[in-house]
C-alpha cells in the first residue's frame, strides 16, 4: 500500500522526527533522500530494502542483496559484549538469508531521478546500494546511510544533515576530519573523507568504511585507549594555560548565557562561578578530544584503534577529558545514568595517573563541559529526549562542587 512521502518543505522547516522511531519516520526521510519518488510498502518494482528486524520495530532498511544485508547488519553498530558479538553474526547470517525470501517486511521505492544513491555513486565512481538507519530519537538524529558496491561490498558511510540541528552536526564533523587528517597517527586510525558538498539543500559527509573485525575479543572494547587519547591530545594544539584561558572555558561561558531556561541558568552560573574559583587558576597542559570517546565509538583491527563519530571533536580542553569520558560513560552505561554513577564514575577517572597532576580540575572541566553540551542539545528541536540526561550531568556537576539543589 501507499506510504507517505515527504512535501517539499526547507531544511530549516523540517522538524527533527518524533520520539518513538516508526517505520513511517524511515519511509518519511527515503523521501527526502529520493525526492518525487514514490514509497509502498511490501515488494515492488524499483528498488527494494528489507526491514530489520521488522516493520513493527524498526531499526534498518538493507538492501535486497544478501551479500549487501549481511554487511549491513554486521557494521550497523559496535557490538560491546562477546555475546552481542555473536547475536550480530548470527543476525548477519540470518539477514543474508531473509533476503532471498519474499516473506520478508519490505519496503520498494519507484524513484525519479536525482535520489541520494545517484549522488553517492558520482562520489565513490561506481553504481552504490545503500542501506539506511536513522538512529535513537535526539536532537541531533540523521540519516547515516552504509554504501556498497554492485556486488554487495562496503566501500563508506554517508550522513546527511536533513535537519538543521543535523546539519551543524554533518557539516561540524566535516571539518574535524580535516583537521585530523591533517596530521599522522601511530595509535589510531580513522574515516577519510571521500567527499563533502551539498545536495539538494543538505549537508552530505561521505567517508570511508573502516574494516572492523565482527569479533573484538572478550574486553577489547572495554580497555581504556589511554595511548590514542594522549596522542591525539599532544598532536593538536598542547600548552599551559590557567583552566579559565582555554578555549573550552569561553565555549562554556557562551552555551551557558544561551541557556533560555532560567532556573537551569541559574544552576549553571553557580557552576560555573564555583569551578572558577576552585579552578580557574590551575596550570593545566591542554590539546585536543574527540568528544564521545566511547566503547561504541571503537573498534580495534590487528592492534591499531579505530575511532568513528568525530561530530565532537575540540581543541583547546584540559588534557586527559577522553579518558574522564570514556570512564564514566562506561561505568553510567553499566551501573545506570544517575547522579551518583555519574559522579563516581568521574571521580575513579580523575584519580587515575593517566589524567594528570590536575585530576580534580578535570573531572570538573569534563562536568562542566558535557553538562552544558548536553543542556544546549534539550533546548534545541528534539532536545527533550536527551533532557534527562542533561540534567543528571548538570546534578552530578553540582553534587562534586558540594552545591545543593
Amino acid at each position: 500500500m501507499p506510504l507517505p512521502n515527504a512535501g517539499s518543505e526547507t531544511m530549516n522547516e523540517r522538524a527533527a522526527p518524533a520520539a518513538g522511531s516508526s517505520l513511517d519516520d524511515l519511509v518519511e526521510v527515503m523521501a527526502i533522500l529520493w525526492p518525487g519518488a514514490r514509497v509502498t510498502e511490501g515488494a515492488g518494482p524499483g528498488k527494494s530494502w528489507l526491514v530489520l528486524p521488522n516493520r513493527r520495530r524498526p531499526r534498518l532498511l538493507v538492501p535486497a542483496s544478501p551479500r549487501a544485508a549481511r554487511n549491513a547488519v554486521r557494521r550497523h553498530s559496535a557490538a560491546l559484549t562477546p555475546a552481542a558479538s555473536l547475536a550480530r553474526a548470527v543476525a548477519a547470517f540470518g539477514a543474508g538469508a531473509l533476503a532471498r525470501l519474499p516473506v520478508v517486511d519490505r519496503v520498494s521505492l519507484r524513484s525519479s531521478a536525482g535520489g541520494i544513491d545517484e549522488f553517492l555513486s558520482e562520489a565513490f565512481g561506481q553504481e552504490v546500494m545503500v542501506a539506511l538507519g536513522i538512529g535513537k530519537v535526539r536532537a541531533n538524529r540523521k540519516p547515516v546511510l552504509a554504501v556498497f558496491d554492485s556486488d554487495g561490498r562496503p566501500l563508506g558511510f554517508a550522513k546527511v544533515g536533513h535537519t538543521e540541528v543535523s546539519s551543524r552536526h554533518v557539516s561540524g564533523e566535516a571539518r574535524n576530519l580535516e583537521i585530523v587528517s591533517s596530521h599522522t597517527f601511530r595509535t589510531f586510525v580513522h574515516p577519510q573523507v571521500v567527499r563533502f558538498d551539498t545536495w539538494n539543500g543538505m549537508p552530505v559527509l561521505v567517508m570511508t568504511a573502516l574494516r572492523t573485525p565482527a569479533w573484538q575479543g572478550r574486553n577489547s572494547r572495554w580497555n581504556v585507549p589511554y595511548e590514542a587519547i594522549r596522542e591525539l591530545s599532544e598532536a593538536i594544539g598542547s600548552r599551559e594555560s590557567p583552566l579559565r584561558e582555554l578555549p573550552f572555558w569561553r565555549r562554556a561561558e557562551e552555551l551557558a548565557a544561551a541557556l533560555r531556561s532560567d532556573d537551569v541558568r541559574k544552576r549553571v552560573e553557580r557552576c560555573l562561578r564555583k569551578t572558577e574559583r576552585r579552578h580557574g587558576d590551575t596550570i593545566v597542559r591542554s590539546g585536543a578530544w574527540h568528544g564521545d570517546l566511547t566503547p561504541w565509538n571503537i573498534a580495534r583491527s590487528h592492534g591499531i584503534l579505530q575511532i568513528w563519530d568525530w561530530e565532537r571533536f575540540e581543541v583547546g580542553v584540559p588534557a586527559g577529558l577522553d579518558a574522564v569520558h570514556f570512564v564514566a560513560q562506561t561505568y553510567a552505561w553499566q551501573h545506570g545514568f544517575e547522579v551518583d554513577r555519574l559522579l563516581e564514575g568521574v571521580i575513579r577517572a580523575s584519580a587515575g595517573s593517566h589524567v594528570g597532576s590536575n585530576g580534580h580540575a578535570a573531572g570538573a572541566a569534563y562536568l562542566m563541559s558535557v553538562a552544558l553540551r548536553y543542556l544546549a542539545a534539550s533546548e534545541e528541536a528534539g532536545g527533550e529526549a536527551i533532557l534527562d540526561r542533561a540534567l543528571v550531568t548538570l546534578g552530578a556537576w553540582e553534587k562534586a562542587l558540594d552545591i545543593e539543589d
